[in-house]
This record gives structure tokens, sequence and C-alpha cells, in this order.
């Protein structure tokens, strides 16, 4: 956030935000970076004003949208009748001054209105015309209706989540269009270190199918090199990675006090010995184990299995016990633990675990930001402000904006 002192990296750029809700990011993320973002709306409202949630009470509000409190923070905003003459004349005097311009209508949509990259290329030459679409600009599927269901169902990601007894399942709120705004965000500031250096902008067409393969890590490689989809996903989703014995029970996920944390108890190295420190924690307190358990070196109980000293079925039932043990403990306890003695449980943290993170907390993370609580600076940068504590907006602001004043292209 602002310290009085500092400037936002892209101080001093000018951009003309027309993105819908496929890329309202993109353009949060410059304001972040410092620009300065114009949102130009048309006259009943952006989109984003009317998508949930709303603050309780206000729904369908266009100020009361928390979609649009985070979206629209640190913009600017006017409202335009594109498809008026006079609306279209006054887009063009911001355009002919500005670097940056986002936009995520159809392929061609404003093209038809005069406002297509080559027409606005002739009058701005330095201006960097980012487009964000379903599919991008061309091949089959350019024109193709999207949501972010199916883009997120195009690009791979839903094919990973889930488990194998039952079809492919989304994360609860909508990703494609958070991932294609922060990817248009990024391309537009690498366009502009082009342009830096050759004096020229260009268009920019981003994909949002492409983004969402950009979510997938390293699963792009499993098919080309081992002929199969990346391990522990869909119909492999049961399977631990890698492969346990036979006859022993470690889900990935356990349940605890509080909450839930992730496990990962394994045959070798630290996957072993966390699996051994969570018998020997539950020893500590609980007391020892059944008679018919022998006693071994627990840390290292693949060793002692493979010398025969315990079965499988006892190590195992071990094992249950240790998993109950931990089911009594909270997300906290559970940590301290894995630090101290090397478990391998993480918790799994809810929103409002976010909130009370006694780190996120030591580094100011959270902000507030009219009346509303906001997470802070996605970066820290040493010689930059990232952040910007002007909230979005309202729709009434927007609509008695005066034109910003004329700008030259940083």
């Amino acid at each position: 956030m602002s310290d009085g002192k500092q400037t936002g990296a892209l101080n001093g750029v000018r951009v003309i935000d027309l993105a819908n809700a496929r890329a309202e990011m993109a353009g949060r993320v410059l304001a972040d970076l410092g620009a300065e973002v114009i949102k130009v709306e048309p006259p009943e409202g952006s989109a984003a004003r009317f998508l949930p949630p709303f603050e309780q009470g206000r729904e369908n509000d266009p100020d009361a949208s928390l979609y649009w409190a985070a979206m629209g923070r640190g913009k600017q905003c006017m409202t335009l009748d594109l498809q008026s003459p006079g609306g279209r004349d006054r887009l063009l005097e911001l355009i002919s001054g500005a670097d940056i311009l986002i936009e995520s209508f159809d392929p061609g949509y404003l093209a038809e209105f005069g406002l297509g990259y080559a027409e606005l290329h002739k009058r701005n030459p330095t201006l960097v015309y980012v487009s964000v679409t379903p599919f991008g600009q061309d091949g089959p599927a350019a024109r193709d209706p999207a949501t972010s269901l199916t883009l997120e169902a195009a690009g791979g990601l839903l094919g990973l989540q889930g488990d194998g007894d039952r079809p492919p399942v989304p994360i609860s709120f909508p990703q494609a269009a958070y991932h294609a705004g922060v990817q248009a965000a990024a391309d537009a500031v690498i366009a502009l270190n082009a342009r830096d250096r050759t004096g020229a902008g260009q268009h920019l067409d981003v994909s949002m199918q492409a983004c969402m393969v950009w979510c997938l890590m390293n699963a792009t490689g499993f098919p080309p090199n081992e002929g199969r989809d990346v391990p522990g996903t869909g119909p492999e989703r049961p399977l631990p990675e890698p492969p346990r014995v036979p006859g022993l029970e470690t889900p990935g996920i356990l349940k605890c006090a509080d909450g839930y944390v992730t496990n990962l108890m394994g045959t070798v190295g630290p996957t072993a010995r966390a699996l051994g420190e969570v018998v020997y924690w539950r020893i500590e307190e609980e007391g020892p184990l059944p008679d018919h358990i022998p006693q071994i070196e627990w840390n290292e109980w693949a060793r002692e299995w493979k010398a025969n000293k315990i079965t499988i079925a006892q190590v195992n039932e071990a094992t249950q016990l240790g998993i109950a043990f931990l089911g009594t403990k909270t997300k906290r306890e559970i940590i301290a633990r894995a630090n101290s003695h090397g478990l391998l449980n993480v918790p799994i943290a809810s929103t409002a675990d976010l909130l009370e993170d006694v780190q996120f907390q030591a580094r100011d993370f959270w902000v507030r930001i009219g009346g509303r609580t906001h997470a802070g600076p996605f970066a820290r940068f040493s010689r930059n402000n990232v952040g910007n504590d002007a909230p979005a907006p309202t729709l009434s602001a927007a609509r008695s904006a005066a034109t910003p004043a004329a700008h030259r292209p940083a």
C-alpha cells in the first residue's frame, strides 16, 4: 500500500479498461502496479457490479457486490454508450493517449464499431491492445460460447479434480476469468517493455482456454512421455503416489478436531518417518500400543517390516490408531508438532483461518478499504508500491465522471 513516498512500477501508464467479467482482473492487477486504470462501463453499469456475492440485504445493488468491490478497486470509472457516435468519439479521445487497452468482447465485436486493433493502431501506433476471449481470436472454436466451467474443462483442469468413483468436479468459485485476467496483465507489461525498445504497440490475443492449461503444472508432460495422465488424478485419484504397500491405509486428507489436515505417510525417507512420528506422538500421550503389536523403531518401520519384525496388518493397525489420535488434535497443535518432529501434515485453511493467520497478520496482509476487508498486495517490491487503497467507484460516480484529462503515452 502507499506510504506517501514510493510510486507504483507502472506510474504514468494509462489503461483503458473495456473488459467485462471475463477479464476484470487484468485492470485490477495493473491498478495495483500503479497504472491509471480508466474503467469504461455501459450506461447501466458493468456486469461485474451485478455478480454475487452481495452484502446481506442488498442483492442486485450495483454498489453492494463484493465481487465488484474486489475487481473495481483502484480503478477510475466512467460510463459511455459505445453504440452511439458520441460515446465512441469520447472513447477514441481516451484511446489516443492511452498505453494499454483491455477488452474481452467476442472476436470482431469492437471492429464493427471501428474500434478494432487495426483501426486503433492507426490512431495510436504505440497502443498495447489486449483481447481476452474464451478460445482466442481465430480457430474453429473462436466464436463458441463458453462459461468458466466449460473453459476449465476445455483447458484440462477439470479432469484433474475429483475422485475416481464419480465424474470430475469443479472448484466451487469460477476460476477461468481470474487466470485469464492475470495472464492478460502480465502479457501487457511484457508488451510495454517491448514497446520501450521498439516504439511500437501490438495486439495481444489471450485465450482463456490456454490460460487454464498453465494451471496443469507438470500434468501436460505425462501423456507424451508416459502415455497416461498425471498420477493421482481422475480414475487414479484414490491411488497414492508414490504407491504404498497393499494393506496400509493412509488417506491424503485427515479430519482433525477443528477441520482437516493433509497427510503424507509412506514407506521411504521422510514419509516413513512421518508415519512413525504420528505413532510415537500417540504413544507419548495415550500410552503403549496393544500388546500384539511389536515394539519396533517406528521411524524405520519399512525396514523393520522387510526384516519380518512386524506385519503390514500390524503397521496398519498402529497407523489407524495414530490417525484417530490426530483427529483429537487441532490444526494448530498438529502444525506445531509437524514443525518440531517432522510430521507431514499441514492444516487445510478455511477463509476464517486465513483472516486469523499470524503470518498474514505479521505482514499486514489484510487491509480495510471502503469499510470492507480485502486481501493486500500480491507481492512486495523494494522500490515500488504494490496495491491501491481506492475503493471501487459507485455507479452514480461513474455516471457523473468527467472525461479524464488528455494524456500522452508513457
